[in-house]
């Protein structure tokens, strides 16, 4: 069943003629890159495709290569929210809650 999808797959990319970009699971990239070898769908067993990782599949001298495999995908956009919870300030100005936490004493910027 997978080897027919991954056949069909293929089949699709190389009508298109250029550049073309996949997005799927692991399990399924990995019986895709073996076909595109020309190999038996158990033969992409060892191929390693990490969660959002990048491979690249394109053809030197006329057969199918594999030009990159399992690049680590750049990151993108803002970085993600620390999940450290933020420090509790007491309004009475006792600030033990900040300290027992271990964060630095917050002040304002007239205090300075």
């Amino acid at each position: 069943m997978l080897r027919s999808r991954a056949n069909r797959v293929l089949r699709q990319l190389t009508r298109t003629g250029g550049r073309c970009l996949l997005f799927s699971l692991g399990h399924f990239l990995r019986i895709l890159t073996a076909r595109w070898l020309g190999l038996a769908p158990a033969h992409g067993r060892p191929f390693v495709l990490d969660t959002g990782a990048v491979s690249v599949l394109g053809h030197e001298h006329g057969c199918p290569v594999i030009r990159a495999g399992n690049l680590a995908a750049p990151r993108c956009g803002r970085p993600a929210r620390s999940k450290m919870p933020k420090p509790r300030i007491r309004t009475n100005g006792k600030r033990r809650a900040a300290a027992k936490a271990g964060y630095p004493e917050r002040r304002r910027l007239s205090e300075l």
